[in-house]
């Protein structure tokens, strides 16, 4: 069965949602909550270098409580401060009891944060 997007399962799997917005200059990752939030175990934040699909950090954020308009805002200064200059896209990942599925990869932007 193919894979749907927009944060739903599909089968056995669990399709993330949107892509999060590059980090604010203070560290802030902000990203919709996929539809099935609820199923949700946490949320990984993934780091990758521009143009490759090869997770070069990351760190699990738990699962925050999403604001009224759902959205979830994390403060990540101390994990971006710790990566090396260069240009950087991110991801989100939702994890649950079958595994954990990516949401597609912010724009790019680069590190330090300024």
């Amino acid at each position: 069965m193919p894979l749907g997007r927009g944060g739903r399962f599909v089968g056995r799997s669990y399709v993330a949602g949107t892509p999060p917005d590059p980090p604010t200059a203070l560290g802030d990752v902000r990203f919709t909550v996929p539809a099935d939030h609820v199923t949700v175990v946490s949320y990984e934040v993934r780091l990758r270098q521009q143009g490759s699909g090869t997770v070069f950090a990351n760190t699990n954020i738990g699962k925050p409580t999403p604001s009224a308009n759902n959205t979830i805002t994390v403060s990540l200064t101390t994990f971006f401060g710790s990566q090396p200059a260069g240009n950087y896209t991110l991801s989100v990942a939702a994890l649950n009891a079958n595994g954990s599925t990516d949401s597609e990869q912010s724009s790019a932007f680069s590190l330090p944060l300024s």
